[in-house]
């Protein structure tokens, strides 16, 4: 197919598409016409300024969080959703028992919450909230979710 008719062939498409969307715009229902007419009803009435000050003076008066208001059982309301995951009481002991391998090392880590023993992890990993930061001769550098430690390999 040369150029000249890949040409007349686009002009004709092109054409046919204007065709067509004048069409349907001719045959649209006008949007003025279709539109159901709008009824207000009466406005509000709007408070008195004596009715404000008596509400204020009976909210005043009456303590809504008053200890004695009946109804009220502060035992047995039910406790807030947890946001997340909770953290751990009190922060884990994590020992650092071996480096293996080489670049990249491969960590056994012991003492992360929710897991049983030893956890292999190398640099970037992420487990339970504890991510291995980075590696370093004899030291690991481990952040939580409130705390960085420093783990020295121990020798014997």
């Amino acid at each position: 197919m040369n150029a000249s008719r890949l040409e007349r062939a686009l002009w004709t498409v092109a054409s046919l598409l204007v065709l067509l969307g004048v069409a349907l715009l001719r045959t649209a229902p006008d949007a003025a016409a279709a539109s159901a007419p709008i009824v207000l009803g009466p406005a509000p009435a709007l408070p008195t300024a004596d009715s404000l000050l008596d509400a204020l003076a009976e909210s005043v008066e009456e303590n809504l969080f008053r200890p004695e208001r009946a109804g009220f059982d502060a035992s047995k309301t039910p406790a807030p959703p947890a946001l997340g995951r909770p953290l751990p009481a009190s922060r884990p002991q994590l020992t650092l028992r071996g480096l293996v391998g080489g670049p990249p090392w491969d960590l056994l880590i012991e003492g992360i919450p929710g897991r049983d023993g030893a956890a292999v992890l190398r640099v970037g990993q992420t487990v339970n909230g504890y991510r291995v930061r980075a590696v370093r001769r004899d030291t690991v550098i481990v952040a939580g979710p409130d705390t960085t430690w420093k783990l020295t390999l121990r020798r014997q």
